[in-house]
């Protein structure tokens, strides 16, 4: 990526934004301190001679451990509770303290999870189930030895148990995702994003294969392509290739450009499946859906928000993967710009020009809607904006997107 020169500016912003906020008080690796303390990790990486970005990085890190190690009975999922910031300490490559006494214990209660999976037929959630433990587990690999490959088989047995049949291939249900609990969710027969489901099944299933050659993981891949390719034609949007959410009424639900849903990070996941199967009609769909995704950015109006989950930041990353996959295809590249761009103007929403952090949307449980707030968490605030940035200027700070899967 062409690195403008507002980027280091911006960047140093968020770091004091992000920085001197009040700590959050809950570890969570998406909503809380543990997200910031990563990005605050990689932005004394990138300005070493900062001192109060080190300064700001530490409070962070030493509240998160404090408010972890003082709780009775931590929350072990991987979204919310514990298990994401853990993951966030091994990818960081943090040598803070001597953290394996922490770890010790997590791995235990994550691997037992996972191996009574199919038993007590817990939820598969991508971040607040099982599937929130196996990306934990996974960058405990080379600690649990044998148990990973295990856990991985695990999986794939309880995927090829609860598969739908779904016009000439299959889906997973959305009650085997979470514990239903609201109307709106009764509704959906099955969640196809990334955030929430399918992609992200698809995702381990791909992992999976690529580490153990379990061939069901394979032929589940195969029959959930047909399946996708098969709503993708039946939904038959003029815009976006990909429905969010299929309903037990046979509609669909509209989708976006997003990470949370949508195309792009649909493509990003077909991406990776193609990489690891070979199967060339894999392949030929990622592409399109990718360049779809691509051409809509271009020509459709910018987004509202700046973050990571459904905002410019996780946009314009996943563009910037996807530029570098397709690197004779200009329409990633100018619509990462096109994003990038408007994500590091000076205004962006506030009634200052002094940059004082960026607005965002996050759905608040008190008002069970959509609000506007200046947020600082990774998910949907500065945290995850920065951690954009600084993964798009230099691959070395990109050790944060496996946890969102878009990395093997």
């Amino acid at each position: 990526m062409e690195i403008s020169e507002n980027t280091d500016l911006r960047l140093k912003e968020l770091a004091q934004s992000i920085g001197s906020s009040d700590p959050l008080n809950n570890f969570s690796i998406f909503y809380g301190d543990g997200g910031i303390y990563l990005a605050l990790d990689a932005l004394s990486k990138k300005f070493p001679a900062n001192q109060s970005i080190a300064i700001y990085r530490q409070k962070f890190l030493e509240n998160t451990l404090e408010n972890l190690t003082s709780s009775d009975y931590p929350n072990l999922t991987f979204s919310i509770g514990c298990v994401g910031f853990m993951a966030g300490l091994i990818v960081s490559e943090s040598e803070d303290y001597d953290y394996e006494e922490l770890f010790k214990p997590i791995d235990r209660a994550m691997i037992g999870l996972v191996q009574e999976f199919r038993s007590k037929d817990h939820p598969y959630d991508p971040f607040k189930g099982i599937l929130g433990s196996m990306n934990y587990l996974r960058f405990r690999k080379t600690v649990i030895g044998d148990e990973w490959e295990k856990c991985l088989n695990e999986v794939v047995a309880y995927f090829d148990q609860t598969k739908y049949p779904f016009f000439d291939g299959i889906i997973w249900l959305e009650d085997k995702r979470k514990d239903i609990q609201h109307e709106k969710e009764k509704a959906m027969l099955c969640n196809l994003g990334l955030a929430h489901g399918e992609m992200a099944i698809l995702f381990w299933l791909g992992l999976a294969y690529k580490e153990t050659k379990n061939p069901i993981a394979l032929s589940l891949i195969k029959d959930a392509f047909k399946a996708i390719q098969a709503i993708a034609k039946d939904f038959n949007h003029p815009i976006v290739h990909y429905p969010s959410v299929i309903n037990k009424d046979n509609t669909y639900n509209g989708s976006d450009i997003a990470w949370c849903y949508g195309d792009l990070s649909s493509a990003i996941v077909l991406n990776l499946l193609g990489e690891v199967t070979e199967l060339e009609a894999i392949k030929i769909e990622a592409h399109q859906v990718a360049l779809n995704a691509a051409n809509n950015v271009l020509n459709l109006p910018i987004p509202d928000d700046s973050c990571l989950c459904h905002g410019l930041a996780g946009n314009a990353y996943m563009l910037n993967l996807l530029q570098e996959r397709y690197p004779a295809e200009g329409a990633f590249g100018a619509a990462r710009d096109r994003l990038l761009n408007d994500l590091l103007k000076a205004d962006n929403q506030n009634e200052s020009n002094t940059f004082k952090g960026y607005q965002n949307r996050e759905f608040s449980y008190e008002k069970n809607e959509m609000e506007r707030a200046p947020i600082k968490n990774m998910l949907n605030g500065d945290a995850g904006i920065a951690l954009a940035i600084l993964g798009m200027e230099d691959r070395n700070y990109r050790y944060w997107d496996r946890l969102m899967l878009m990395r093997y």
